[in-house]
């Protein structure tokens, strides 16, 4: 991804995140909502933590539903999910 896509991947969560709610959404039309979202783009931030110490890996996934599918490298990420399945 490059840095312009990136920056307005990050624009656009940005603008997402200053909307005003204004109705309540019915379970099935949040869901779309949310798949939507997930097509929207690839792209995420996984965030782990181990002894207190967090971190944050941008990451590829692909998304089937609500479903998050992603794949890494052996790492500092994949150990601490290891550590705290359940954080």
């Amino acid at each position: 991804m490059s840095k312009e896509d990136l920056q307005s991947e990050q624009d656009n969560f940005m603008q997402l995140l200053k909307k005003k709610v204004t109705k309540k959404l019915l379970k099935r039309e949040l869901e779309q909502k949310i798949v939507d979202f997930l097509k929207s783009s690839n792209l995420c931030v996984l965030a782990t933590s181990k002894d207190d110490l967090p971190r944050a890996t941008p990451i590829e996934y692909h998304s089937q539903g609500t479903v998050l599918y992603m794949a890494g490298e052996p790492g500092t990420k994949i150990r601490n999910i290891q550590t705290n399945p359940d954080d």
